[in-house]
């Protein structure tokens, strides 16, 4: 079966949530680099602001540190967004180029035309999720292929007991 697809940055976002929820380690490594360090040093600089404008002179933390936790707190969360924009323009430099997938009982290939040509087979497929958007087949630990899911198709993985579906 051979189909090919044009994936957006939505899709790719999908498909990393759907990564992060597969382990709770992954999860909770994730809220925690990306809300809880932020929200700590947010709470520490509020609490040295106050101590500032209500005891100034028997303050002696400085506003550098301030302006330091303030820089964190917001960068944190706005870096890793830019940094998954980032990882999709580097798979995919011009947004819009077409991904060919061929599945048979013995392989996936997902070539990028011009660009890059994978082949999987699937005894070297290492597991696959999904859920109602997205499709990952991990190739490793933490590399995956990833498809858009539609009711209307349906694909059968050899090495994995269920069918489940994928749109082209």
């Amino acid at each position: 079966m051979k189909f090919s697809y044009v994936p957006t940055f939505a899709e790719y976002r999908a498909a990393l949530r759907l990564h992060y929820r597969q382990k709770l380690s992954r999860r909770i490594l994730h809220q925690v680099d990306l809300w809880l360090l932020p929200s700590i040093m947010f709470l520490f600089l509020i609490s040295s602001v106050y101590r500032l404008v209500t005891d100034p002179e028997n303050y002696s933390g400085g506003i550098g540190w301030e302006l330091v936790g303030l820089a964190f707190a917001s960068v944190v969360p706005l870096s890793r967004f830019y940094g998954v924009r980032k990882q999709f323009r580097m798979m995919f430099p011009n947004g819009n180029e077409e991904v060919w997938v061929d599945l048979d009982d013995e392989r996936v290939i997902s070539t990028i035309p011009g660009t890059v040509e994978g082949k999987y087979f699937w005894t070297g497929i290492l597991g696959f999720a999904q859920d109602e958007k997205m499709i990952l087949l991990y190739i490793r630990k933490n590399m995956f292929l990833f498809f858009q899911q539609s009711p209307c198709h349906r694909l059968y993985v050899p090495k994995f007991p269920i069918s489940f579906p994928v749109s082209w």
